[in-house]
Protein backbone atom coordinates (compact mmCIF):
# COMPACT_ATOMS: atom_id res chain seq x y z
CA UNK A 1 0.00 0.00 0.00
CA UNK A 2 2.92 2.28 0.75
CA UNK A 3 4.40 2.00 -2.21
CA UNK A 4 1.07 2.68 -4.11
CA UNK A 5 0.74 5.92 -2.50
CA UNK A 6 4.27 6.65 -3.29
CA UNK A 7 4.22 5.72 -6.79
CA UNK A 8 0.37 8.06 -7.12
CA UNK A 9 2.27 11.01 -5.13
CA UNK A 10 4.86 10.54 -8.24
CA UNK A 11 2.62 10.37 -10.81
CA UNK A 12 0.95 13.56 -9.07
CA UNK A 13 3.84 15.79 -8.72
CA UNK A 14 5.30 14.49 -12.45
CA UNK A 15 1.95 15.45 -14.08
CA UNK A 16 1.73 18.91 -12.35
CA UNK A 17 5.27 19.51 -13.37
CA UNK A 18 4.82 18.24 -16.80
CA UNK A 19 1.86 20.89 -16.71
CA UNK A 20 3.50 24.45 -15.83
CA UNK A 21 6.81 23.66 -17.53
CA UNK A 22 4.84 23.01 -21.07
CA UNK A 23 3.36 26.06 -20.88
CA UNK A 24 3.78 28.17 -24.60
CA UNK A 25 3.91 31.88 -24.85
CA UNK A 26 0.57 33.41 -25.55
CA UNK A 27 0.42 35.67 -28.78
CA UNK A 28 -1.12 38.74 -27.83
CA UNK A 29 -2.16 42.38 -28.48
CA UNK A 30 0.91 45.11 -28.26
CA UNK A 31 -2.40 46.68 -26.71
CA UNK A 32 -2.25 43.97 -23.73
CA UNK A 33 1.45 44.73 -22.64
CA UNK A 34 2.09 47.06 -20.24
CA UNK A 35 2.21 50.83 -20.90
CA UNK A 36 5.57 50.85 -20.40
CA UNK A 37 6.02 48.39 -23.29
CA UNK A 38 3.82 50.33 -25.29
CA UNK A 39 5.88 53.71 -24.48
CA UNK A 40 9.07 51.96 -25.13
CA UNK A 41 8.31 51.09 -28.46
CA UNK A 42 6.84 53.93 -30.03
CA UNK A 43 9.60 55.91 -28.15
CA UNK A 44 12.46 54.06 -29.92
CA UNK A 45 10.70 52.64 -32.94
CA UNK A 46 7.98 55.31 -34.11
CA UNK A 47 7.67 54.25 -37.66
CA UNK A 48 7.94 50.62 -36.93
CA UNK A 49 5.26 48.42 -36.92
CA UNK A 50 4.51 45.50 -34.50
CA UNK A 51 4.58 41.84 -35.81
CA UNK A 52 4.07 39.71 -33.15
CA UNK A 53 3.87 40.32 -29.42
CA UNK A 54 3.80 37.65 -26.74
CA UNK A 55 3.93 36.62 -23.06
CA UNK A 56 6.32 34.38 -22.84
CA UNK A 57 5.63 32.43 -19.79
CA UNK A 58 8.72 30.93 -17.86
CA UNK A 59 8.78 29.20 -14.52
CA UNK A 60 6.67 30.68 -12.06
CA UNK A 61 6.65 34.07 -13.75
CA UNK A 62 6.67 35.73 -17.27
CA UNK A 63 7.96 38.35 -19.74
CA UNK A 64 7.02 40.71 -22.94
CA UNK A 65 8.36 39.68 -26.02
CA UNK A 66 7.97 41.83 -29.09
CA UNK A 67 8.78 41.58 -32.34
CA UNK A 68 9.05 44.35 -35.25
CA UNK A 69 9.09 43.87 -38.59
CA UNK A 70 12.24 45.61 -38.96
CA UNK A 71 13.47 42.77 -37.60
CA UNK A 72 14.29 43.92 -33.97
CA UNK A 73 13.53 41.62 -31.03
CA UNK A 74 12.66 43.23 -27.38
CA UNK A 75 12.73 41.58 -24.23
CA UNK A 76 10.82 43.32 -21.14
CA UNK A 77 10.57 42.09 -17.71
CA UNK A 78 6.79 41.65 -16.18
CA UNK A 79 6.54 45.44 -14.73
CA UNK A 80 7.60 46.12 -18.81
CA UNK A 81 11.13 47.35 -17.75
CA UNK A 82 13.64 46.33 -21.07
CA UNK A 83 15.36 43.89 -20.54
CA UNK A 84 16.93 42.86 -24.09
CA UNK A 85 17.14 44.32 -27.51
CA UNK A 86 18.48 42.33 -30.14
CA UNK A 87 19.01 44.18 -33.90
CA UNK A 88 20.72 41.02 -35.18
CA UNK A 89 22.64 42.84 -37.67
CA UNK A 90 20.58 46.70 -37.20
CA UNK A 91 22.27 48.94 -34.93
CA UNK A 92 20.45 50.02 -31.90
CA UNK A 93 18.87 53.13 -32.21
CA UNK A 94 21.04 55.70 -30.43
CA UNK A 95 17.60 56.73 -28.59
CA UNK A 96 18.20 53.99 -26.62
CA UNK A 97 22.04 54.04 -26.80
CA UNK A 98 21.66 57.12 -24.48
CA UNK A 99 19.84 55.10 -21.69
CA UNK A 100 23.07 53.38 -20.75
CA UNK A 101 25.52 54.70 -19.08
CA UNK A 102 28.07 57.23 -21.09
CA UNK A 103 31.33 55.43 -20.30
CA UNK A 104 29.48 52.56 -22.12
CA UNK A 105 28.95 54.64 -25.22
CA UNK A 106 32.71 55.85 -24.86
CA UNK A 107 34.91 52.57 -24.40
CA UNK A 108 32.60 51.05 -27.27
CA UNK A 109 33.34 53.73 -29.73
CA UNK A 110 36.84 54.23 -28.40
CA UNK A 111 38.12 50.76 -28.68
CA UNK A 112 35.87 49.46 -31.65
CA UNK A 113 35.55 52.95 -33.48
CA UNK A 114 34.39 50.91 -36.80
CA UNK A 115 31.80 48.84 -35.38
CA UNK A 116 28.56 49.36 -33.98
CA UNK A 117 25.90 48.31 -30.96
CA UNK A 118 23.57 45.19 -32.38
CA UNK A 119 22.31 43.92 -28.95
CA UNK A 120 22.07 44.90 -25.59
CA UNK A 121 21.23 42.69 -22.40
CA UNK A 122 20.77 44.45 -19.58
CA UNK A 123 20.80 41.80 -15.96
CA UNK A 124 20.71 41.72 -12.50
CA UNK A 125 24.24 43.36 -12.34
CA UNK A 126 25.59 44.04 -15.72
CA UNK A 127 24.92 45.04 -19.08
CA UNK A 128 26.14 43.03 -21.74
CA UNK A 129 26.96 44.50 -25.24
CA UNK A 130 27.20 42.87 -28.49
CA UNK A 131 29.00 44.42 -31.18
CA UNK A 132 28.43 44.17 -34.89
CA UNK A 133 31.44 41.87 -35.29
CA UNK A 134 30.25 39.53 -32.78
CA UNK A 135 32.32 40.99 -29.81
CA UNK A 136 30.81 40.80 -26.55
CA UNK A 137 31.44 43.20 -24.17
CA UNK A 138 29.86 43.47 -20.46
CA UNK A 139 29.82 46.32 -18.14
CA UNK A 140 28.97 46.86 -14.67
CA UNK A 141 25.47 48.90 -13.96
CA UNK A 142 27.53 52.16 -13.46
CA UNK A 143 28.93 51.69 -16.94
CA UNK A 144 32.44 50.27 -15.63
CA UNK A 145 34.24 47.60 -18.21
CA UNK A 146 34.39 44.37 -16.53
CA UNK A 147 35.62 41.58 -19.85
CA UNK A 148 34.88 40.79 -23.02
CA UNK A 149 32.59 37.54 -23.29
CA UNK A 150 33.36 34.88 -25.68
Amino acid sequence: MKKLNAFIMLALILTTSLSVSCKKDKEVDIKKTPKAVQDFVSTHFPNVDVLRAFKDYDDATYTWEIDLVNGFELEFNKSGEWTNIDGKTLAVPASILALLPQSIITYCTTNYPNQFIVQIEKENKTYEIKLQNNVELVFDLGGKFLRVDN
